[in-house]
């Protein structure tokens, strides 16, 4: 594999099973919030990867999501929060939901390290 991991340590992998439960729209927008934020820092990663690799094509696919459709996306998917999120209510149970899942994925991560 690319990174230089075979199949079956890709698949031991633990997963993030421990996400709380999105019931409404606005906690839902919260956790999307952090899942797109991340696809658009990949996109980020894999630009300054292959801008300073020195001619060698580096393992950066996993990275680009979608590409240069990614900034596009983030700016939809902004425009939606400030239209779904109209009252400071929703936007507080939004902005609770991101940092709880913020906070899910680094338990998650830190546990790799174990």
């Amino acid at each position: 594999m690319a990174l230089g991991m075979a199949r079956a340590g890709i698949e031991a992998l633990p997963l993030c099973i421990a996400l709380l439960p999105l019931d409404s729209h606005p906690k839902a927008l919260g956790a999307a919030y952090v899942v797109e934020g991340a696809a658009l820092g990949g996109l980020a990663l894999a630009r300054a990867l292959m801008r300073n690799s020195a001619g060698v094509a580096p393992p950066a696919a996993f990275l680009l999501g979608d590409g240069e459709n990614g900034g596009r996306r983030w700016q939809d998917f902004i425009a939606e929060l400030e239209e779904d999120l109209s009252d400071m209510v929703e936007l507080e149970a939004a902005v609770q939901s991101a940092r709880d899942t913020f906070e899910t994925f680094e338990t998650w991560m830190a546990a790799w390290d174990r």
